[in-house]
């Protein structure tokens, strides 16, 4: 857009927010902020290993949260 700088910040919480610490992590040059909320940041002590006790959830969740919508839905997904 003629508006647009190039200049990007990223902003949600859950899955986006953890999405943004690995995007910045990788320190894209256009990248100015992120504003992640609600969202883990060590995934390891966070989903693996949640208090030092395994967790499954990753497993049940992203099936049906990510895989099943990720590319949209219906002929054009």
């Amino acid at each position: 857009m003629p508006w647009c700088d190039g200049n990007i910040a990223g902003l949600g919480i859950s899955y986006y927010a953890i999405m943004q610490w690995a995007v910045a992590a990788q320190r894209p040059p256009h990248l100015k902020a992120i504003i992640p909320f609600e969202g883990a940041c060590d995934l390891y002590r966070e989903f693996a290993r949640h208090g030092g006790i395994g967790s499954d959830f990753v497993n049940a969740w992203y099936p049906l949260q990510v895989a099943s919508v990720q590319n949209g839905l219906g002929k054009y997904g």
